[in-house]
């Protein structure tokens, strides 16, 4: 009986975010209610610290099969806007690539991006960020001009894969501890090619109707947009950066994570305040009638 009734109250609890919202606004209350979606645990940390009214929810973008992410996001806003349930809920999603698509991007409504290429780089761009790191740990003062610019590399692959549609597989086949010295806390010699290699090896052998891919159509991609060019917070990736700036400490023996944690903990409503992103979430709000 009891077992009965733990799985019959089990199935009544909304198990992803879409439902969770809806379940919340079938009541009075919750019609009260204001919803950030934001793509994972720690977009969630970062901006609702920043929040005191509790009627303001900031949730994860869950999906029905378990995985988040910025499709989820813009999903979510988007379906729960259209059902006219509320005008409530805005959007949260990293920028990415989208500045270097062959084609202008639109954002859903109420979706607002961040001003750099991910959550991490928009706040490293930070002072209050900046300062709070190199107090924390002052060899990281010296490392992170060295972690942007060997990121970069890893960033011009990323760029061309995603505006290409190549199809690469960043998380298993080609990453930076493929190319890492561990015994030296650097990367190998030749390393860049090595890398470039990697990745023009898997986008041949599984990309069609892009085979044969090659470094000279790397290289063409790369000048074609100027990425040499443009600032690292754009073309960096925020993980990236937390992996090589962590493994190129002298000493890193505590969890990776812990980088992250201090990124986000150091990050001040000042320099939020100063950034595109809290300028389009005020607007929205006062647009509604709202605060945020």
């Amino acid at each position: 009986m009891a077992d009965s009734l733990k799985n019959t109250t089990e199935q009544q609890q909304p198990t992803y975010t879409e439902a969770n919202i809806h379940h919340m606004l079938s009541s009075e209350i919750g019609q009260q209610f204001a919803f950030v979606v934001v793509e994972d645990v720690d977009d969630k940390s970062t901006y609702e610290k920043f929040i005191t009214d509790t009627n303001v929810h900031v949730m994860i973008s869950k999906g029905e099969d378990g995985t988040c992410g910025y499709k989820n996001v813009e999903n979510i806003v988007t379906n729960i806007r259209r059902d006219k349930k509320t005008e409530r809920i805005c959007g949260i999603r990293d920028s990415d690539y989208t500045r270097y698509l062959d084609y202008e991007y639109r954002v859903p409504d109420a979706v607002f991006l961040t001003d750099q290429r991910d959550l991490e780089m928009m706040l490293l761009a930070t002072t209050s960020v900046q300062v709070g790191l190199f107090k924390w740990n002052n060899e990281i003062k010296s490392l992170l001009p060295l972690v942007y610019r060997d990121g970069r590399q890893m960033g011009y692959l990323r760029i061309c894969n995603d505006v290409c549609e190549l199809g690469c597989n960043f998380k298993k086949k080609v990453k930076l501890s493929k190319v890492w010295d561990a015994n030296n806390h650097q990367l190998e010699d030749d390393w860049e090619n090595k890398l470039h290699n990697l990745f023009v090896t898997y986008c041949s052998n599984i990309c069609s109707p892009h085979y044969p891919y090659s470094t000279d159509k790397l290289t063409a991609f790369i000048e074609r947009k100027q990425l040499y060019n443009e600032p690292d917070y754009y073309i960096c990736q925020g993980h990236d950066v937390v992996w090589l700036l962590y493994n190129s400490l002298s000493k890193n023996n505590f969890d990776i994570r812990i980088i992250t944690k201090k990124i986000i903990e150091n990050f001040s409503y000042e320099d939020f305040s100063k950034t595109q992103l809290f300028v389009n979430i005020k607007g929205w709000a006062n647009n509604i009638g709202i605060s945020i």
